[in-house]
Order: C-alpha cells, then structure tokens, then sequence
C-alpha cells in the first residue's frame, strides 16, 4: 500500500513547502492533459496509470496539506490495521480511493436500532446521503472498535472512510479515539 508521502516523493517529516513544492511538480507531470492519446508509444494501460498517479497525488496533498487532516492520516499511519472486518479493508483501500468528502462524526445522522441478536439493546448506526442518493453508513460497534472515545482522558483525533453502498465514492468521517495507555 502506497501512503501518501510515497505518493508525493517526500519524508513523513517533511514541511508544507516541500510537500507543497512535490506536489506542484508530480502535478505537472501527470496531469491528464499533458497525455498524448494519439501517440503510439503509450498504451492505454500506460494512460490509466498516469491517470491513477495523478488522482493519488491529488488525493495525498489535500490530506497533506492541511495540519489537522494530515495529523490524523499519521495516526492511522501509526496505528495497527485494527479491525480485521470490512472496516480495515476501507483503512487499508484508503490510499486506492479518492475521496469525496470530509466530515466529522457529529455531522452524521444518527439512528437507533434493535441488536440484531434479538436482544434488547439499542444499535446506534450514523450515517450520511451520498451524492448519488444512497448512504455511507458506520455502527457505533466499529466505531468502538476502531478507537471511539470512550470518556478517557486522552484522546486523539482519527479517521475511518466509508464506502458508499452504491456508487465508488468515499466518505472520511474524523472522530475522538481514545489513546492506549
């Protein structure tokens, strides 16, 4: 799995201008406009590689660029691949995907149901309208999981993408993890 820093050519530890600066020049060098389709000497196969260079650098700088989002991509960097139900495969399909939109958790709806055990326990499921009229959806269960605050003291910010149950977008939704002690 490619991370985004390999994407951009650059070090974990680098600074937004030399984030900034690699991206501006993979940019250039990817962008689909500067692809020859008449020519003979790149397949189409080369085409479609350029093109998925070039969406996974645009999806690395908007992760990279902004302190908060890339504070929470280096958590789950650093973190164990943790759930090892669909939730980790949308972690570890993270980097493959482009993503649509960001949010946080309490901008998801919440919805309340019954425990699928017949028992009587509420189930919380937030979810959120996808542009394509379905839904992105997440259990309070996998939350959990995955590092949900559970009233600690210290906690961290995290994030999960949902696929939609759909179309191919992505939705990554930011949350309060707690931090093991």
């Amino acid at each position: 799995m490619m991370t985004h820093y390999e994407a951009l050519a650059v070090t974990p530890n680098a600074n937004y201008g030399e984030i900034r600066a690699k991206y501006r020049a993979a940019i250039l060098a990817l962008h689909p406009d500067k692809l020859d389709p008449v020519s003979e000497s790149s397949s189409s196969q080369q085409q479609a590689g350029t093109i998925s260079s070039f969406l996974r650098v645009q999806e690395a700088w908007k992760v990279l660029r902004d302190a908060d989002s890339r504070a929470a991509y280096d958590t789950l960097l650093l973190s164990d691949d943790g759930l090892e139900t669909h939730s980790s495969m949308r972690r570890r399909s993270e980097s493959a995907c482009v993503i649509g939109e960001e949010v946080m958790l309490e901008e998801m709806e919440e919805s309340v149901g019954e425990d699928e055990g017949g028992g009587t326990e509420k189930v919380f499921e937030y979810w959120y309208p996808c542009r394509c009229g379905e839904f992105f959806a997440v259990s309070e269960t996998e939350l959990k999981e995955a590092g949900l605050d559970s009233g600690e003291e210290h906690v961290q910010r995290c994030a999960i993408v949902l696929p939609c149950h759909s179309c191919s977008l992505h939705l990554r939704v930011f949350f309060w993890a707690s931090i093991p002690s």
